[in-house]
């Protein structure tokens, strides 16, 4: 990737991997990662789901117990 960013008019890392991030900061050039927002998505996955989870165990075992009277 390097030899081709460096032959365009304005160079641009689009997700890059450390070494060319490293390259890119030290000419100067934007950088740009989309991977993160993937991350945050995954992350919020995970979250809802043990949420889910949570709340099913607890309706559960609720529904088990009978009502509180």
């Amino acid at each position: 990737d390097i030899p081709l960013l460096t032959l365009v008019g304005h160079p641009v890392a689009i997700n890059p991997d450390s070494r060319l991030r490293r390259h890119a900061r030290d000419n100067n050039w934007p950088v740009y990662d989309f991977r993160s927002g993937r991350r945050a998505a995954t992350l919020g996955l995970k979250a809802a789901t043990a949420g889910g989870a949570v709340y099913g165990l607890w309706r559960g075992y609720s529904r088990m117990r009978g009502p509180r009277n």
